[in-house]
């Protein structure tokens, strides 16, 4: 067994001898662990297309001499040592400043000093900028695209330091648009523009991109490219319906319509609301059991004829949970209004742009008590998600919202249903 002689303390002399120690070890703790240097990131001037001015201040060593002071920056944010290009500017206390160099045109920076001692390095401010140049503009990918039309979405990301006179998008079907090529100029004032390509040819790939015109020159963005599609599906009932890709998913662009299951079994046509309250039965109806709003608003169907699982087109679904989350996601907080027509007979259809082509209309629903409601008001669609025993989850919308909303009813519910290919 080992044994461990420690120094014994005895009276007040070994007491006051210990808290000495006590002391002393407390002092180098904390002398230890405010070690590091301070630094400050100074002002940005002189912004040049390739350069900047810089300065910074040590204001700290820290408990050693700082051995290396200088400048950090990238592109992507937070710059390191270990993550961006650097410039030594000396050593010690005080006051630098330096000039980075042979950096990109129209480019943003983050750049920011450090101080580094025997203890490690600390970091000063972070500092943001542009590089002078031409502007900067994004080209979203298209959406909406359907047989004849598609959605084109731009960004102007940085002006430049040279006005710009006009923004907008180019497009043909060759590749690399230019303004030679088809045009459409913004007349806005928003860094974000969206277009709208109509009469477009089905089965064609289109190339289009972002541009924006200066006194001095054209910039573009990335050249996008889109296929419009071949035109319609038909239901088992002979309704024909135009595919609209939104995002990477295809919707059909209208409420569904038929009266039979795409094995040919029908469905129970339910008029009365006494009947329409007590089925458990799969079955639809059309609003106040009208001989003709079928043909504008489609079916309202109960969640039981939506759970068979073939009242699609073979090679659609009904829409899930899933894919109402995602098309929400893909279209942000504004999602009701980027997807309703504002030509649909809304009651309302303020901020509405359709820019989807998914054309929502105001088709109500059908009750719980049997009674027709919402008309003109309020479209809602079923997913094929129970939500326990009774109830079943479906999104909606109405003419003042501006978002969709997701919500659980009853199964007896007669809702609209929208399907998306498999």
């Amino acid at each position: 067994m080992e044994v461990i002689n420690r120094p014994k303390i005895d009276g007040i002399g070994g007491i006051v001898a210990g808290m000495i120690l006590l002391f002393s070890l407390n002092g180098c703790k904390e002398k230890n662990e405010y070690n590091y240097p301070s630094v400050e990131t100074g002002e940005l001037s002189g912004i040049t297309e390739n350069s900047v001015i810089i300065a910074a201040k040590v204001t700290d060593m820290g408990s050693y001499e700082v051995t290396e002071r200088g400048f950090v920056w990238n592109t992507t944010g937070s710059p390191t040592l270990a993550s961006g290009d650097t410039l030594t500017v000396g050593a010690g206390l005080g006051t630098y400043t330096a000039s980075i160099e042979n950096l990109l045109p129209s480019t943003k920076y983050h750049i920011r000093a450090y101080a580094t001692n025997r203890a490690g390095t600390k970091y000063g401010g972070l500092r943001n900028f542009w590089t002078l140049g031409p502007p900067v503009l994004y080209t979203y990918y298209p959406y909406g695209v359907t047989s004849v039309s598609a959605t084109i979405k731009g960004k102007l990301v940085y002006v430049g330091n040279h006005p710009v006179i006009k923004m907008g998008i180019c497009w043909n079907m060759e590749g690399t648009p230019d303004l030679s090529d088809n045009v459409l100029e913004y007349s806005g004032t928003d860094s974000t523009f969206v277009f709208q390509l109509v009469d477009l040819d089905p089965l064609t790939t289109y190339y289009v991109r972002s541009l924006a015109i200066t006194e001095k020159d054209t910039s573009y963005g990335e050249v996008r490219t889109f296929t419009t599609f071949g035109g319609y599906i038909e239901d088992i009932d002979g309704n024909s319906y135009e595919v609209v890709r939104i995002g990477d998913q295809y919707w059909l662009s209208k409420n569904l319509g038929v009266t039979r299951y795409n094995d040919n079994t029908p469905i129970e046509k339910v008029e009365t609301a006494s009947e329409w309250i007590s089925t458990t039965n799969p079955a639809y109806s059309v609003y106040d059991n009208s001989d003709t709003l079928d043909v504008t608003y489609g079916y309202l169907y109960n969640w039981y004829a939506v759970n068979s699982g073939n009242l699609c087109p073979v090679g659609w679904h009904i829409s899930t949970d899933e894919d109402w989350a995602k098309l929400d996601t893909f279209l942000g907080d504004d999602a009701a209004n980027k997807l309703k027509d504002p030509d649909g007979d809304w009651t309302s259809v303020l901020g509405a742009t359709n820019e989807t082509n998914f054309s929502a209309i105001p088709a109500g629903y059908r009750g719980l008590n049997g009674v027709f409601s919402g008309l003109k008001r309020d479209a809602a669609w079923w997913t094929t998600a129970a939500n326990g025993d009774n109830y079943a989850w479906l999104w909606e919308m109405s003419s003042s919202s501006t978002g969709l909303a997701r919500n659980s009813y009853l199964k007896s519910r007669g809702n609209s249903v929208r399907c998306v290919k498999d």
